[in-house]
């Protein structure tokens, strides 16, 4: 999520910082779509700031720290944040409990993930119907 939203930000002429508490960046995105995001970021001001956790936001920017207690100071005027994804159980649990009411468990329910998954698990719930 915070990948889309930093080209989005760089595309319309905004300078983006990223920070990324691993080491590397882009973690949870196929090989095909690093490719994909390295090329339009080539030619955007986008900086990526490996192995570094936020620690604080002020209006000169935020703090980031390393893993050596290193403390950086880098200058925003606006930040976002994209820490993750929970997955929303609410509906699901509440139809676990109407009486004789199959209920399958597919896409973010599950855990959040991509629109393939979501689709290829509702595919095969729809084929243990017949």
């Amino acid at each position: 999520m915070g990948t889309e939203v930093g080209l989005f930000l760089a595309e319309q002429g905004k300078e983006v910082v990223f920070v990324e508490m691993l080491e590397t960046f882009m973690n949870n995105v196929t090989f095909d779509e690093k490719l994909v995001y390295e090329e339009r970021f080539k030619n955007l001001n986008v900086s990526i700031h490996t192995g570094k956790r936020l620690e604080s936001v002020s209006d000169q920017g935020i703090t980031v720290m390393d893993r050596y207690g290193v403390r950086t100071t880098i200058p925003a005027d606006t930040v976002v944040l994209a820490v993750g994804f929970r997955p929303n159980r609410d509906l699901i649990d509440s139809l676990r409990k109407v009486p004789k009411l199959q209920v399958f468990e597919v896409g973010d329910c599950v855990r959040p993930r991509k629109i393939f998954d979501a689709i290829h698990e509702g595919h095969l719930a729809a084929k243990l119907l017949h």
